[in-house]
């Protein structure tokens, strides 16, 4: 560090600056919590007229960086919007702002409505789209895209009426989640694959409750009963409000389900039964309540497959799979007898 370097209040001065004084410099944060922070720039001194002997001026040179305090922003139709991001870059950078991946030409009247104007900070700049009288046509992603001759970065928006993506967390069988949405949720879906899956299947929907709502958050949990014992699930989950269905969670969750704990052994007695019945991968304890639960939400999941079923149960385990047919097999001895109307 050159002996004419002083640094105060996360500044760095260099005074009577020399060709000498070129290089790469690194800042470190700490706040004896965590891991330090640390950032590098690199400075170019350029000559003067008068030669490299004498005192000139000096280039900091930074490739760009950029930030937002929102990746969604939740929206009520007809609503005054500002979309910002804070940035910096030396030399001084391009700022763009796209929609859904065109750039936005201020002067097209596609984008009427739509407004720009910039901030200086103390050690950044802001860029600021304004959106008046927001639409369903509005509505999607604005990404703020900061470039100069040393790189291009980037930081998106989603901007939507509709719920934004849930965050979720997994603990044992128990989901929550928290979602965004201006407008009240109307009702979650919850969605399944296992790990070599691609697909998410639809099951089980759950209606939201008022008293889940805390501003524009709105939160909820679910113990997954539902899901076959002794298997891997990933999760996923989206809401939806008067606007339609939101986005799918932006990461989805892993879910182990513990094995049968009361499955009776071989030589126990024929009267004491575990009584699960299982569709595909998802499971439900047969008891009249579950079971009309389960049933409801079976007929709306595979209505294109049949009208209804009716079921007499005394049984140990009964795994049956739906595919335009029902396949029955019986892994003990029990009764199970099925009406299917198609």
């Amino acid at each position: 560090m050159p002996t004419r370097a002083t640094s105060r209040d996360g500044q760095l001065r260099i005074t009577r600056v020399t060709m000498n004084d070129s290089g790469i410099y690194e800042c470190t944060a700490s706040n004896n919590v965590g891991i330090d922070a640390h950032d590098t720039i690199e400075v170019l001194v350029q000559a003067n007229q008068y030669g490299a002997h004498e005192p000139c001026d000096f280039v900091f040179l930074a490739a760009p960086w950029v930030d937002s305090v929102y990746t969604y922003m939740p929206v009520r139709l007809d609503q005054d919007i500002n979309l910002t991001c804070k940035y910096n870059a030396e030399p001084s950078p391009q700022v763009d702002w796209i929609y859904n991946g065109f750039t936005i030409n201020f002067s097209d009247d596609k984008f009427k409505g739509l407004i720009q104007y910039a901030a200086r900070r103390d050690n950044y700049s802001e860029s600021i789209l304004a959106i008046e009288n927001i639409k369903e046509d509005n509505f999607g992603d604005y990404t703020c895209r900061i470039a100069n001759n040393l790189g291009i970065k980037e930081k998106t928006i989603y901007v939507s009426g509709r719920p934004g993506p849930p965050h979720l967390n997994a603990s044992g069988i128990r989901l929550s989640w928290s979602v965004h949405s201006m407008d009240p949720v109307i009702e979650y879906q919850i969605l399944y694959r296992f790990s070599n899956d691609d697909t998410w299947q639809q099951f089980k929907s759950i209606r939201a409750n008022k008293e889940e709502q805390d501003g524009d958050i709105w939160s909820g949990s679910e113990d997954l009963v539902w899901l076959r014992p002794g298997l891997e699930y990933e999760l996923q989950m989206k809401a939806r409000n008067t606007l339609g269905w939101g986005s799918l969670a932006r990461s989805y969750v892993i879910m182990k389900i513990p094995p049968f704990d009361n499955v009776t052994s071989d030589n126990e007695s024929n009267h004491k039964y575990t009584k699960y019945i299982c569709v595909n991968e998802v499971c439900v304890l047969a008891d009249s309540v579950l079971l009309s639960d389960f049933l409801v939400q079976l007929f709306e999941s595979h209505s294109s497959h049949f009208l209804f079923i009716i079921i007499h149960i005394s049984l140990k385990l009964v795994t049956f799979n739906i595919d335009f047919s029902l396949i029955i097999s019986i892994e003990s001895s029990a009764l199970f007898e099925i009406s299917v109307c198609k």
